[in-house]
């Protein structure tokens, strides 16, 4: 990842790769990268399962933050659900 960004510095300048406003979207907008996507298939990673844990990820850290400050909240019915 450090290396295509190294490459294509346009990826830093508009300062998120997986750029939508929805998750097929953000799919779309990795699979516009054909570099990219090759390094993923290389590892056995689609464009797909790449954005959903990379959203996942960003997901699970804003909420260890937020749970941190504020111990008492629960976390919303629709996100335990995954719906």
């Amino acid at each position: 990842m450090k290396a295509y960004a190294q490459a294509h510095p346009e990826v830093r300048q508009q300062g998120d790769i997986m750029r939508g406003k929805d998750l097929d979207e953000s799919v779309r907008s990795v699979e516009s990268k054909p570099e990219l996507v090759s390094m993923m298939k290389s590892e056995g990673v689609s464009p797909r399962e790449f954005v959903l844990g990379m959203m996942t990820i960003m997901t699970a850290g804003m909420w260890a933050a937020m749970s941190q400050r504020y111990p008492d909240a629960k976390m919303p019915p629709r996100s335990i659900r995954g719906t």
